[in-house]
């Protein structure tokens, strides 16, 4: 099972970081390998989200659950292929002054030791750049889509 946790400071109020890590949907727009979405709400502060995602050259399609806690959290679960386990959580704390601190953890386990083998090594640099792009889109001032 592999883990990851990174954190970084942005200057933009916590509101505007949630609202952008809440569009998924939006997200083929700037992450990169991230292909696609389809969002369903299921209860107040819950989504189902079917999503596709490129990596070299393959494709996957996955089924996860996202609990929304605005404008503080955001936990991703998946237990669909790929996946044996899947669990991400954005954190965001108020730093005030218009900044923002987020933590991007979680942990994964992929369906076979052969997937755990060639992704996994993979894994923590797709994290990173999937952190990058989200910090450069909230640096550019880019607005999430409307729902």
């Amino acid at each position: 099972m592999g883990t990851f946790c990174i954190t970084r400071i942005v200057d933009r109020p916590r509101e505007t970081v949630y609202a952008l890590a809440a569009d998924v949907e939006g997200y083929a727009d700037f992450i990169p390998g991230f292909a696609d979405a389809q969002v369903r709400p299921v209860g107040k502060n819950r989504l189902e989200v079917v999503q596709r995602v490129r990596f070299k050259g393959l494709s996957a399609r996955f089924r996860s659950t996202a609990e929304l806690a605005p404008p503080e959290r955001i936990v991703i679960r998946s237990h669909d292929r790929p996946f044996k386990d899947l669990h991400q959580e954005w954190r965001l704390e108020d730093l005030g002054e218009g900044r923002t601190k987020i933590t991007f953890s979680g942990h994964y386990a992929l369906g076979s030791a052969r997937l755990e083998r060639w992704f996994g090594r993979w894994f923590d640099h797709l994290v990173e750049r999937t952190v990058d792009a989200f910090e450069q889109r909230l640096l550019q001032g880019t607005a999430p889509r409307e729902a």
